[in-house]
């Protein structure tokens, strides 16, 4: 694997990870609704849909 691959697969993992944080958050602050507990596995589901992405990227390329 190459040490450009190696970067964008961070970069992925690291967007959706970032990108279900702000969702719960959001998500939080809408419904006014205490979901600190589920922040481990939305940002969970998110690092999965960031590698998705990365295998899904690759396959096309």
């Amino acid at each position: 694997m190459s040490q450009q691959s190696q970067g964008k697969t961070l970069l992925h993992v690291l967007c959706g990870g970032i990108a279900a944080f702000v969702l719960n958050a959001g998500l939080m602050a809408l419904l006014e609704v205490d979901m600190r507990s589920f922040f481990g596995v939305s940002i969970l589901l998110g690092i999965i849909a960031g590698l998705l992405w990365d295998i899904t990227d690759k396959l096309h390329s």
